[in-house]
């Protein structure tokens, strides 16, 4: 960051309350897009990170340590290149559209939705069409963080930075990360008890538990990335007028 002589005189002659700055964080439309976006989008991230090992062990019968490689290879190795890429792509798209960023968010995780549906639906045994599928869905996932992490920063006057980032991240931690694995458990038991009445059986086993959790992350992690799509495609119709506003706000304070 730059110096900015202007802005820390401008901060010290209108000092502005913690709660008042997050009034104004939130009073700005784009932002309550992409804060939401980021509560769907973390539903769908802490469910795969957190489970998919032990679905791998559950449903496909492979032992922990090749679940853990596996599912490194899904959710690490494919975010070199997804976020690598996905910030270039950014970054140019932008220079011709203002749209364009956040709808390049949009349309990966379209994209992503019927490729993490399709890889959560395979039947056991079918270990390598799961692994290119989930692949290539959580590669193109990558690209929210680029997209939206970048917008949040244009679309608030620059004194604002720091509050809509830490708000951003309170909803998306709190209504996103921490019900996201109960949730899922319990749709997973819901689904697997389901699963042992239709057998007719009289006690739980681990393959009622992997049905139940297959069962609850083929609904839940799709769907996060189909929400998020849809949050990202409506934040892009604001962000244009929400930046400009930021920037004329900065301009008039001799911070540029």
């Amino acid at each position: 960051e730059p110096a900015r002589a202007h802005l820390r005189r401008a901060t010290a002659e209108h000092p502005t309350s913690t709660w008042g700055s997050f009034r104004k964080v939130l009073s700005i439309p784009t932002m309550w897009w992409i804060i939401l976006s980021g509560i769907t989008f973390n539903f769908s991230g802490f469910t795969i990170n957190t489970f998919l090992p032990t679905l791998l062990v559950r449903f496909n019968g492979i032992s922990q340590a090749r679940a853990g490689v596996l599912a490194a290879i899904i959710l690490g190795l494919t975010g070199v290149a997804g976020l690598t890429g996905g910030g270039w792509i950014a970054d140019w798209l932008h220079t011709r559209s203002q749209r364009a960023r956040l709808m390049f968010g949009s349309i990966s995780t379209f994209v992503a939705t019927p490729l993490l549906y399709l890889g959560f639906t395979r039947q056991a045994g079918d270990l390598e069409a799961t692994i290119i599928l989930l692949a290539a869905g959580w590669f193109c996932c990558f690209p929210y963080y680029v997209t939206a992490y970048a917008s949040i920063q244009e679309v608030v006057t620059s004194r604002l930075r720091g509050t809509a980032m830490a708000g951003y991240f309170f909803f998306q931690l709190i209504l996103g990360a921490a019900f996201s694995t109960t949730i899922v458990g319990a749709v997973s038991d819901l689904l697997a008890h389901d699963a042992m009445r239709l057998a007719r059986a009289q006690a739980m086993n681990a393959a009622f538990r992997a049905q139940g959790l297959h069962g609850a992350m083929q609904i839940i992690v799709p769907a996060g990335a189909l929400l998020t799509c849809i949050m990202l495609a409506i934040a892009s119709g604001s962000f244009g007028r929400d930046a400009a506003t930021a920037a004329g706000h900065d301009l008039l304070l001799g911070d540029d």
